[in-house]
């Protein structure tokens, strides 16, 4: 039986480690140049992610938003209404409608002017979002018509209530070019349920109501 020297047995294990690790150097640097690439990529893309999503929100608020006011416009009104509408259950967000008329405007724009007149919308549109529930929504619906969707309203005298509060809290006279306006607003109410089953239901009664108010 004949032994080998184990110098004999070490000579192909250091020749195999000496040929794994002879990587050439612009090898190296592939992979680096490469793996850089891939950074950059990956960077590139979440921030193009990021600023495609802001721009689709910012897109979608400002087709949601009256541009004189910065309430919700009628579009957006129509289809909270319609989600409101869609949504089945006794505890459902079913909106009840207050409709709102700035009283007199048409006489500001036409003595005052279209900027007091649009200075005075401005005011009430404030005092409106101010006054509203961290739930409700307020809208334009076009002119010196306004719209409020109110949540959670169980009967009239509660409904009552909640347009006595935001008549008196919009109610106020400012003071443009010299010039006193008093600024005050007519109201008509819808309760869901009670009043009409369908959006156009409550517009139609509570448009009603407010013009009623107005005599």
């Amino acid at each position: 039986m004949m032994i080998s020297d184990s110098s004999d047995l070490q000579k192909p294990v250091l020749g195999l480690m000496s040929c794994t690790c002879d990587v050439p150097v612009w090898g190296i640097l592939l992979i680096g140049v490469f793996v850089l690439c891939l950074v950059v990529f990956l960077f590139m893309a979440i921030r193009n992610c990021k600023r495609a999503i802001a721009d689709c929100r910012w897109a979608r608020t400002q087709a949601d938003t009256d541009d004189l006011t910065g309430l919700w416009n009628r579009h957006a009104i129509n289809r909270k209404l319609q989600e409101g509408q869609c949504i089945q259950g006794v505890d459902a967000p079913f909106w009840s409608v207050i409709f709102i008329d700035i009283n007199g405007l048409k006489s500001i724009n036409d003595n005052c002017g279209h900027l007091v007149g649009d200075c005075v919308l401005k005011v009430f549109a404030q005092g409106l979002s101010h006054s509203i529930r961290f739930s409700d929504y307020a809208g334009r619906w076009g002119g010196d018509e306004f719209i409020v969707l109110v949540s959670g309203m169980r009967s009239n005298a509660d409904i009552e209530n909640f347009c006595h509060k935001l008549q008196q809290e919009t109610s106020k006279t400012i003071t443009v070019d010299g010039k006193e306006i008093k600024i005050s607003a007519s109201l008509g109410h819808a309760l869901a349920r009670v009043d009409g089953e369908s959006v156009n239901d409550l517009i139609r009664v509570a448009d009603a109501r407010m013009y009623k108010s107005k005599k």
